[in-house]
């Protein structure tokens, strides 16, 4: 299984996608470590296809002209939490902002999940996940 770093995601996009943003831009991309990929509106679709194609975790999906990498870089070095595995955390969606506990998902993965509660105040989800 590939786990690549932060790097080397950014160093695959450069290379392999970076040209794709004038004709693809927000379209998803499943990218493979050799830059082998497939495009697509749908982002499940682009999973679904990918996996056929290349195998579970032989792929990284991301989204052409908005990489999310930087986003990770600019997080603290160390986080230490008195409620551990709760970290105190200042989040913002859409016009909502809010300072509440969330649990440290050591297998984060970019995604962004508020509870239930606010939903009549965001409105409509942008993705909704069944596990």
């Amino acid at each position: 299984m590939w786990k690549p770093t932060v790097d080397e995601i950014e160093r695959l996009y450069e290379k392999h996608a970076k040209q794709l943003e004038a004709t693809h831009w927000g379209k998803f991309l499943a990218i493979t470590s050799d830059g082998q990929f497939i495009l697509g509106e749908d982002d499940v679709e682009v999973v679904e296809e990918a996996i056929e194609r290349f195998g579970r975790g032989n792929f990284v999906l991301l989204r052409v002209g908005a990489i999310y990498t930087d986003i990770v870089r600019h997080l603290p070095m160390r986080v230490v939490s008195q409620r551990y595995p709760y970290l105190e955390v200042n989040w913002r969606a859409r016009h909502v902002e809010r300072q509440d506990w969330a649990y440290a998902d050591t297998g984060f993965e970019g995604a962004f999940i508020v509870p239930n509660i606010y939903a009549d105040i965001l409105g409509q989800e942008d993705v909704q996940s069944f596990v």
